[in-house]
């Protein structure tokens, strides 16, 4: 929880869609639609797709572009969700 600058908890932050996030992780791993696409084996314009949430990924390929920018998934058990 972050604090506000008068010592009031803030709200935290509400959860981006995975599209969102995928973008900012290809920007923060440095990398332009263009090359992101030639790692991952497709043209910019298929990244560009993902990241506005016209195209959703499956699984092993949400892995490979995780992996591409250096992320990886970790699931967490569904009981810890609900508390």
């Amino acid at each position: 929880m972050t604090a506000t600058t008068d010592n009031v908890p803030a709200e935290p932050p509400r959860a981006q869609p995975l599209h969102v996030r995928l973008r900012q992780a290809r920007e923060q791993a440095g990398l332009t639609q263009e090359q992101a696409g030639e790692k991952f084996g497709c043209a910019a314009s298929g990244i560009h797709q993902i990241e506005i949430g016209t195209i959703r990924l499956l699984p092993r390929r949400l892995d490979d572009l995780l992996a591409l920018y250096g992320l990886r998934v970790e699931l967490v058990p569904v009981e810890d969700v609900t508390r």
